[in-house]
């Protein structure tokens, strides 16, 4: 007896617009789970965009599928395409990786095969139509956003020092609201007449009553909007510009652009940054293990030849020959090795990051078998015509021979784009093995990318104790290639924001390599390490292309 999980999902828009109700969906999902004798082992509620796969109900779902194997269902049920998703790209991901589970999503309203493969091009129109209509839903928004701001209205939040509200013709506005127009008009006059530096106008304003970070001040003397303004930003090649606003203004225009040109003259001056010499790659990495201090780097003449060392300017005086903390890097980079696992989790961060790269030419494959189907259907229904007399011979030999052509041709492309798809998963599949040839990727490259894999591997304050640089690593590296138990506490690693299905997923396949390695980690840490991968792969776009 088949095992199935009901998938209901409703957003709050859908609900609204269209009538759309959770109820509706899951008492025909369980009348077709009864007709078809199929079992409901759970019944899962999302009231969220189909936009993404970033949703709360869904990302609970997976966490428990990608765990348990002894009870898991073998179909995952819903009752169309656009209630799964609405993004074609992150659809298919999704698909793959629950049948991986051996689980099939299955739509009950549009039934497909995904054993046959011309199935597929219809699941993509299924899913491409609702994700059509919602970039026409969110292009309409942003032409009507454009146009109000082209009118001079503010559109969203009022900011600080006014308050939302409508214009006699009931249409929405922004009205100044007290006491904070009071304090910002008062900001505008001192900058103006005090000569004093942006962060003391900022303390005075605090101590005014006035409530915002320093970032927001900086937002709030630069922004047009108070003398009657609004900011058209650029749009569709159109470069931006700014209009005379329907609201009242708080200060004068001639107030305004005297604050911009007094704020214009108290820019700093951009410094020219010296370039690192490169036999001197670890220069600004390394700190002094007698005083604690950056250590710089320079070359000293010797009897024979320039010496290059890394040293300290402190009156400490230590130094070390830049050529033998060189070859202890390299004999680090040339040491690690990651295991096969980490292998085949790179090969998908790969493919989703060059995804237009790896995807491109199977687009162009399922554009022209289609194309070619559809001239054999011409070329068929030319030669019914021409049986029930409608068309004479000279007509369908015409279309026939036309027909052929294209097909030769179509034909010939199709053998190429299979030939470099071939080629590219060829390439594929070595890439995926950068992460054990650090130290051939380092010497191919130049001195900046260098540098970037350099910080991408070592803490932010190296202190080399003159052993090795195992020790040296960032938690998140060393978690990679297997030199300490990752429960161990991550400090100063990026963060990878999740927001689309094929990161979540990776996330989950992180947190099962180390549980199986006896490490329970979270979801911040497994987007720690998502976000080194990614990193690294976007260091070697040469070498996957």
């Amino acid at each position: 007896m088949a095992k199935a999980i009901l998938y209901i999902r409703v957003s709050t828009d859908e609900q609204a617009l269209k009538g759309y109700s959770q109820r509706s969906q899951a008492e025909r999902l369980e009348k077709f789970c009864t007709d078809n004798k199929i079992e409901i082992l759970q019944t899962v509620f999302e009231d969220h965009s189909a936009k993404t796969f970033n949703r709360p109900a869904w990302s609970k779902l997976m966490l428990g599928l990608d765990r348990q194997k002894s009870s898991r269902p073998n179909v995952l049920l819903f009752t169309r395409w656009d209630r799964f998703s609405r993004n074609t790209a992150d659809a298919y991901y999704m698909i793959t990786h629950l049948q991986k589970l051996e689980i099939e999503p299955q739509a009950i309203d549009q039934p497909l095969n995904m054993a046959i493969p011309e199935n597929k091009v219809l699941l993509a129109m299924y899913i491409v139509t609702s994700e059509v209509e919602n970039d026409r839903r969110s292009l309409n928004v942003k032409h009507g956003i454009y146009r109000a701001k082209q009118e001079g209205r503010w559109i969203g939040k009022a900011p600080m020092g006014y308050i939302n509200s409508y214009s006699p013709t009931d249409r929405k506005t922004i009205t100044p609201r007290e006491p904070e127009a009071i304090l910002i008009r008062q900001i505008f006059l001192r900058i103006a007449e005090l000569d004093q530096n942006i962060t003391q106008h900022y303390k005075q304003s605090i101590a005014d009553g006035l409530r915002c970070s320093l970032n927001n001040f900086w937002i709030i003397i630069r922004n047009p909007v108070y003398c009657g303004k609004v900011r058209i930003p650029p749009f569709e090649g159109r470069e931006g510009y700014i209009v005379k606003g329907v609201h009242e203004p708080i200060i004068t225009e001639e107030l305004f652009d005297l604050v911009q040109s007094i704020l214009e003259t108290r820019k700093k001056p951009s410094y020219v940054q010296r370039p690192i010499n490169t036999l001197l790659p670890l220069r600004g990495f390394l700190y002094c293990r007698n005083c604690f201090r950056k250590i710089s780097g320079s070359g000293s003449k010797g009897s024979t030849q320039r010496y290059y060392y890394y040293h300290c300017k402190s009156p400490c005086s230590y130094r070390i020959r830049a050529d033998q903390l060189n070859d202890l890097f390299y004999d680090c980079l040339s040491n690690l090795n990651v295991g096969e696992e980490y292998t085949a989790l790179y090969k998908d961060v790969l493919q989703e990051s060059f995804h237009q790269l790896y995807h491109k030419h199977v687009v162009d494959q399922l554009y022209i078998s289609k194309t070619i189907e559809k001239l054999i259907t011409r070329t068929t229904s030319a030669k019914e015509l021409l049986i029930k007399g409608s068309i004479d011979n000279e007509d369908y030999l015409a279309i026939k021979i036309d027909c052929e052509q294209r097909i030769n041709v179509l034909g010939s492309e199709l053998h190429n784009a299979y030939a470099f798809t071939l080629k590219e998963q060829q390439k594929l599949e070595l890439a995926s093995l950068q992460l054990s040839q650090l130290l051939r990727l380092y010497e191919l490259s130049d001195l900046k990318t260098q540098r970037k894999l350099i910080a991408l591997l070592l803490n932010d304050k190296v202190i080399f104790d003159g052993s090795d640089f195992n020790r040296c690593l960032t938690p998140v590296a060393q978690i990679i290639y297997n030199l300490r138990n990752s429960k161990a506490a991550l400090v100063n690693c990026d963060e990878l924001k999740i927001t689309s299905a094929q990161d979540r997923v990776m996330c989950l396949q992180i947190q099962k390599i180390e549980y199986e390695k006896g490490n329970d980690i979270d979801e911040t840490t497994s987007s720690q390490v998502l976000y080194f991968l990614k990193s690294f792969a976007s260091l070697f776009p040469a070498v996957v292309k």
